[in-house]
């Protein structure tokens, strides 16, 4: 497939200027551009501000040229009536469409290019912030965060996660399955107890699979750093690379520039999941995160599951494909007759001093 006869790699390339951001995140973030013919006129990559032009491969193999109109109206969305409807449809991420199921309002007749017959577990609930489902194949409890805030209408999401723990527990489930992919984040302090308590609902050869993708940014890197460094050994990141370094700032404010009043975010606060904060970053890195902070390592995957349109279009996971294959997990993370559930540096974080729950402080994890 190409657009205006340039293929999606050497789109990358081209829109490499445009996407700040690891490699990760840029790759994810550049449909945002290219469903938009005035932006990449804007880039200077495009004549046409108004409409685009594809060659589409088919099934078959016979191939098909189409030139597509931009929808217009406002570059933001449709104009505000009902302002959550306006809200969704502002920050519609183009991964939301990887789902068959239908946008909310949106009834016009799309051809979807996944073929399977059933929605696949991981695309099944893509407007839900948060939800679970329980695996009895695998003995799994299944969460998917899709973000880290409460969705109206619902549960706070720390008793959802309260809950799922308790689900965990009461099932007598052998692994827990926490699904990132799609979180671009939210205030992180709602999963913080539930990185704590997930590893101690294991049995002790229960296993923590964490999977993340360049969408998972932000408040979602923080979940899976503190469930990676709580987890220990039996915590598993599977997928691809998140969506920015184990170190960036966070915590700012939004700022409208004077004359193309154009919003920007500014931050303040620095975090550093891999190493932690020391001594040295006083000052600089986060205040709380020397309260909640953990040194997790490298969040690179574990196991690397990449989504290829194989996958997608035959309705196939390939995170839950390999975590349901033990001779894809590395044999150090293989399960381990009698493995201790203790850790020195579960211990040493149990002891630490923390705040109390009243302590002021914004939400983290906002980039």
């Amino acid at each position: 497939m190409t657009e205006e006869g340039i293929s999606p790699d050497d789109w990358l390339r081209r829109l490499r200027p445009f996407v700040g951001g690891p490699a990760a995140f840029q790759r994810e973030r550049a449909p945002h551009l290219l469903i938009s013919p005035a932006a990449l006129k804007g880039a200077r990559l495009v004549t046409s501000g108004d409409a685009l032009s594809f060659r589409f491969e088919l099934p078959d193999g016979r191939v098909l040229d189409r030139t597509i109109t931009a929808i217009p109206g406002p570059a933001n969305g449709p104009p505000p009536g009902d302002p959550e409807a306006a809200s969704r449809w502002r920050n519609r991420w183009p991964q939301r469409e990887l789902s068959p199921v239908p946008f909310p309002g949106d009834a016009r007749p799309w051809v979807r290019l996944a073929q399977a017959e059933r929605i696949p577990l991981y695309l099944s609930r893509p407007d839900d912030f948060y939800w679970k489902a329980y695996l009895p194949e695998q003995r799994a409890l299944y969460v998917q965060i899709n973000a880290t805030e409460d969705q109206r209408g619902r549960e706070p999401l720390t008793d959802f996660l309260a809950a799922a723990v308790a689900d965990a527990r009461d099932r007598r489930v052998r692994d827990i399955i926490v699904d990132l992919r799609f979180n671009p984040g939210g205030d992180a302090t709602k999963a913080n107890a539930f990185a704590e308590a997930a590893p101690k609902a294991l049995p002790p050869d229960g296993r923590l699979f964490i999977i993340t993708s360049g969408n998972s940014f932000s408040a979602a890197i923080i979940t899976a750093a503190r469930l990676k460094a709580f987890g220990g050994h039996r915590a598993v990141i599977v997928g691809e690379r998140i969506g920015d370094d184990e170190q960036f700032w966070a915590e700012g404010h939004d700022v409208v520039l004077p004359n193309s009043r154009i919003l920007i975010k500014s931050t303040a606060a620095y975090h550093d999941w891999a190493n932690g904060c020391g001594l040295a970053e006083l000052g600089r890195c986060y205040f709380f995160n020397y309260v909640w902070g953990v040194a997790a390592g490298d969040l690179s995957p574990t196991i690397p599951a990449a989504l290829s349109m194989a996958d997608y279009r035959a309705g196939r996971d390939p995170a839950l494909a390999a975590i349901a294959l033990p001779h894809t997990i590395p044999q150090r993370y293989q399960r381990k007759e009698g493995e201790s559930r203790g850790s020195l540096f579960r211990a040493l974080h149990e002891v630490s001093i923390r705040l109390p729950s009243w302590a002021p402080g914004g939400p983290i994890g906002a980039h």
